[in-house]
């Protein structure tokens, strides 16, 4: 979890002192620390690369930058091609993943002569991570309620690649609410993920946590009349209930930003419509 630039160096060189790295992709997070541009970001991130290891990557825009810093630790740079993961392959993940995050760990298998189809089965059969991208179905005033916990993906690229991944494979639809969970210490991110709404193009925009006036003033102005602010600290049932209110027939709800807070309560309630939910078809 180093995030500024001396960190990780630090992190890598004194400490974990690892032989192969992985620097999955250079994306808009935590542009404070590491930016302000994505060039700067891509540098930093090369900080944690290890001196005459080995790092694998997917990153394809700046991967001129990734190669120059490379060679100037004398580390061999490895990158993955997604395409070189079949559909058949994606088809064994009972969850939502990328090729290029697969491509990565069948690499880095790889290198430590790990055969391909045993690094397969064993990521297919392993449990996935408590984050990991899922759709939740649940009965809700005689409608039906699609779920998507995106909280993992930080930054605004990701979390579009995300929401149009579900729209494409039919597990969301429209209509389509989407939350943004904001963060007094994320004021920036809150920013983003309200910039992102024309994209999303969402039936609704329901804010959460606190200053939702950060996420809030980066909505379009076009867009401004689907906002539902919900800020502040309420208890879990409370947000629930406002969110679920008014709300009938089948639809989808998608939840973005950051998962602290407001996010964790939410989350947890509405797991606990899931248990109703089973516990009622017995």
């Amino acid at each position: 979890m180093a995030v500024l630039p001396e960190l990780q160096e630090v992190n890598q060189r004194k400490l974990i002192r690892s032989t192969i790295g992985v620097l999955c992709n250079v994306r808009e997070d935590h542009l404070a620390e590491m930016g302000p541009t994505l060039d700067d970001v891509a540098r930093s991130l090369c900080r944690s690369m290890p001196v005459g290891g080995v790092c694998v990557t997917a990153e394809r825009d700046r991967l001129a930058i990734l190669r120059a810093e490379a060679a100037k630790r004398d580390c061999e740079l490895v990158v993955v091609d997604p395409e070189s993961v079949t559909d058949a392959e994606m088809s064994g993940f009972d969850w939502i993943t990328f090729k290029e995050n697969v491509a990565i760990a069948l690499a880095v298998a790889d290198l430590l002569d790990v055969p391909h189809g045993a690094a397969l089965e064993g990521m297919w059969a392993a449990p996935p991570d408590p984050g990991v991208l899922r759709v939740h179905h649940y009965r809700v005033d005689g409608g039906g309620l699609r779920f998507a916990n995106v909280f993992a993906a930080n930054d605004p690229e990701s979390t579009l690649m995300n929401i149009d991944r579900l729209r494409a494979q039919g597990a969301i639809g429209d209509p389509l609410d989407v939350v943004v969970n904001c963060r007094p210490d994320r004021v920036e991110r809150n920013g983003q993920m309200g910039a992102l709404v024309p994209r999303i193009a969402p039936r609704r925009v329901v804010l959460i946590g606190e200053p939702t006036r950060s996420a809030r003033a980066a909505i379009p102005a076009g867009w401004q009349d689907r906002v539902v602010d919900l800020g502040g600290h309420r208890s879990a049932p409370e947000l629930v209930r406002d969110l679920l209110a008014g709300q009938d027939g089948d639809w989808s709800l998608v939840a973005v930003g950051n998962i602290h807070g407001q996010g964790e309560l939410l989350i947890e309630e509405l797991a606990k419509l899931l248990v109703a939910t089973m516990e009622g078809r017995g």
